[in-house]
């Protein structure tokens, strides 16, 4: 018998029942919504769910969680940086005054939520719920539709715990999703002698679960407003791109 999540439509098997898929990677919960199911977790933020976050709403004070979309300057693991091009959409010679903006950037840089598409189980080499590397560059199966950081010379940076303990905390929450401030929401590079390579919360979230993680989010503001409110709780809306089978999407 499942324990009852926060929306009482979809009760939770315990942590010590995973895997779900005895077939599939540590700890997944391959089927749990259904042996098509694209959303994961975010099954969770039901009608009823929503309503109760928009409870939390008390003063109307909004904070914004982005990064400039040119932070950091040098993203980590070698990817492409920020380009900003501004197009004169002048005919001939004559100067015309409209202008078009072109960016050119690495969805890994900047605010981004992570996709089940980003990152999957690197030993079994299947994605969320059992889809396979052709299914995902083919299709688009599992794409997310609806400072001196930049300057550290490797992409080692801290973040959360990976570990059984931290993976069993964010299962009997049973969150929708989750973010951080940090360039990998766990500490980064996630496998080395820092880390148990059994617990990489990658793998677990994105490729087990279906959880999308938040990347650099900028909680400084937000924290200080929390503590001249005194309040812990809030209500956070996010925006995504809108483009069929992004591997990741920053938000706005």
């Amino acid at each position: 018998m499942g324990k009852e999540s926060p929306d009482a439509a979809f009760p939770f098997p315990p942590f010590s029942a995973l895997p779900l898929d005895s077939s599939g990677p540590p700890g997944n919960a391959w089927g749990r919504f259904g042996p098509s199911d694209r959303l994961g977790m975010l099954n969770l933020l039901t009608p009823a769910v929503v309503a109760r976050a928009a409870e939390e709403i008390k003063t109307g004070v909004r904070v914004s969680l982005d990064w400039p979309l040119a932070k950091p300057k040098h993203p980590s693991h070698g990817r492409q940086a920020f380009k900003h091009e501004v197009i004169n959409r002048g005919r001939g010679p004559e100067l015309r005054v409209v202008n078009d903006d072109v960016l050119t950037f690495n969805t890994q840089s900047s605010t981004q939520w992570d996709g089940f598409r980003h990152f999957g189980h690197v030993e079994h080499k299947r994605y969320y719920n059992n889809t396979t590397h052709d299914e995902v560059t083919s299709s688009d199966a599992l794409g997310i539709d609806a400072k001196a950081l930049a300057e550290r010379p490797s992409p080692d940076f801290s973040g959360i715990e990976s570990s059984e303990e931290t993976l069993r905390f964010l299962w009997d929450n049973q969150f929708a999703a989750v973010a951080g401030d940090a360039p990998a929401f766990e500490r980064s590079p996630p496998t080395g002698p820092h880390a148990d390579p059994r617990f990489v919360l990658h793998e677990w979230l994105l490729g087990g679960w279906g959880m999308p993680i938040g990347e650099m989010f900028d909680l400084e503001k937000l924290s200080e407003t929390c503590k001249e409110l005194g309040r812990g709780r809030k209500s956070i809306d996010v925006s995504t791109s809108s483009h069929l089978g992004m591997m990741t999407n920053n938000t706005r």
